[in-house]
C-alpha cells in the first residue's frame, strides 16, 4: 500500500518538474531571441557603456 503512495507522489513530482523545465526553456528561448537584437555599438555611442573599461 505504501509503494502506491510513493509511486503517485513520484509521478506528480515528475509532472511538476517537467512543467517547470518547459517554462524555463521557453523563457530562455525568448531571452535568447531578445539578446540577438541588442546592438552594443549603439549603447557605446550613446555613452551608456564606456569603451575599454574593465
Amino acid at each position: 500500500m505504501m509503494n502506491s503512495q510513493y509511486t503517485v507522489q513520484n509521478e506528480k513530482t515528475k509532472i511538476i518538474l517537467g512543467d517547470a523545465i518547459t517554462v524555463l526553456n521557453e523563457y530562455i528561448e525568448n531571452e535568447s531571441i531578445d539578446l540577438i537584437f541588442v546592438d552594443p555599438p549603439a549603447l557605446v555611442n550613446e555613452g551608456m557603456i564606456e569603451r575599454g573599461k574593465k
